[in-house]
């Protein structure tokens, strides 16, 4: 019976990654945001056990990819076409639309993955439940009360985002993995450190709307290490 745990957790993920889309189309963008972040947990959690009970298997991973689409493909869509269709004027409203490329993109991006060798410690692309704690984020730093915050939500700027970061989920952009390597000196886990102190920071001044900034930092750093390779060759 151990084996069916982590398909449990990871279907409960896309249970939560539903319920996110319907509280989006209620208008209720915060219970949205919640629930996403429920579904990354559970989806964090399954590996863990699959790997502590090996219980591993081809039906968990084909689970885990349709359970993402739902839960970082179609949930942060949902949250960003709401975002728009609140602020853009009446007469541009087809533009929320737009939202929806996230889908496409994320499945594609999950595609690549899935047939992908050389994305065990390190990624090539934007990871979708990344892309979807950008949108999280988005929602929670909404309330945060500092004037300089409120241009992030200019309409115009949305857009950019949902074209820029769905295109970076199916682009090269060179990421690294949240795990440490055995080598504590590594550069990699001198940097993993670095961006996890960082991150807490954000998330303590921000609370979840830090998750915005994070995803920031964490495209940032890749856009970084992708021109000083540029450079160097």
């Amino acid at each position: 019976m151990t084996k069916y745990i982590p398909n449990t957790v990871t279907l409960l993920a896309s249970l939560f990654g539903m319920l996110a889309v319907s509280f989006a189309f209620q208008d209720q963008l915060h219970l949205a945001g919640y629930c996403i972040l429920l579904a990354a947990f559970c989806d964090w959690v399954d590996g863990l056990l699959a790997r502590a009970l090996n219980a591993k298997s081809a039906l968990g991973a084909d689970l885990d990819s349709l359970g993402d689409i739902v839960s970082f493909g179609v949930a942060p869509a949902s949250i960003a076409f709401k975002l728009l269709e609140i602020m853009l004027p009446e007469h541009l409203m087809i533009l929320s639309y737009i939202a929806f490329i996230i889908v496409p993109f994320s499945a594609l991006r999950l595609a690549i993955f899935n047939n992908s060798t050389n994305q065990t410690t390190s990624f090539i692309g934007l990871p979708v439940p990344a892309h979807a704690m950008l949108w999280v984020g988005l929602v929670f730093l909404k309330n945060i009360d500092f004037e300089w915050i409120h241009h992030f939500y200019n309409p115009y700027l949305l857009l950019t985002y949902v074209i820029v970061f769905s295109l970076l989920l199916v682009s090269k952009l060179p990421l690294f993995g949240l795990k440490f390597s055995k080598d504590d000196k590594s550069y990699r886990n001198k940097t993993l450190w670095l961006f996890l102190i960082i991150s807490i920071l954000l998330i303590v001044f921000f609370l979840w709307g830090g998750l915005f900034f994070i995803i920031l930092l964490y495209v940032g750093s890749g856009l970084f290490s992708y021109f000083d390779r540029q450079i160097k060759h």
